[in-house]
């Protein structure tokens, strides 16, 4: 750490962490005028990335970029633990199954309507109809428990990082809803 106050100093060169199988490159050019900054903390397989575009003089821009520098690697470490970077990774898993199950969603509801017309041309049974809806309902419902676990998993990370919020700040859900049609 370099020892002059805080309020003059440049912010400490980047040496980007490495990464197994990663290859990272940057450049910073100090001679811009403004405050145009970058820094990245390893976090466990991760790498969190600081970009910063502070306006201002360059003295003004850099005791700022040296500040936000120092939070940045004094924080990445508290907050990006083993069980929140293990949060992060379910949010991604399971927003890679909701764009799957959406997926199936569009294709049961498609087989539906193919059914049902086969239905109306005579060519189907009613209760091929009833099966196809009662699949269409199950993958939908699918869909739903797992959009509730995302959302879920968010709040509890919102929570695992210090935030969080009251009953007072949020929005009447139902007023919102009442006025969504159904499909």
């Amino acid at each position: 750490m370099q020892t002059r106050s805080l309020h003059t100093r440049t912010p400490l060169p980047t040496a980007l962490p490495p990464l197994q199988g990663l290859d990272l490159h940057a450049r910073y050019y100090s001679s811009r005028k403004g405050g145009d900054f970058f820094d990245a903390v390893a976090a466990g397989p991760h790498v969190v990335f600081l970009l910063t575009d502070i306006a201002g003089t360059r003295d003004a821009a850099h005791s700022i970029a040296s500040a936000a520098q120092d939070v940045f690697r004094l924080r990445v470490p508290q907050l990006f633990t083993t069980d929140v970077i293990n949060m992060m990774d379910t949010l991604g898993i399971l927003a890679r199954e909701i764009k799957v199950q959406a997926d199936n969603v569009r294709i049961s509801r498609q087989a539906t309507q193919i059914t049902l017309n086969e239905y109306q041309a005579g060519t189907q049974a009613f209760t091929a109809v009833v099966t196809a809806e009662e699949q269409q309902l199950t993958v939908e419902e699918a869909l739903l428990a797992t959009q509730g676990q995302l959302q879920t998993e968010v709040v509890d990370l919102i929570v695992a990082l210090g935030g969080g919020w009251t009953q007072s700040t949020l929005p009447d859900v139902a007023a919102q809803t009442s006025n969504i049609p159904p499909h």
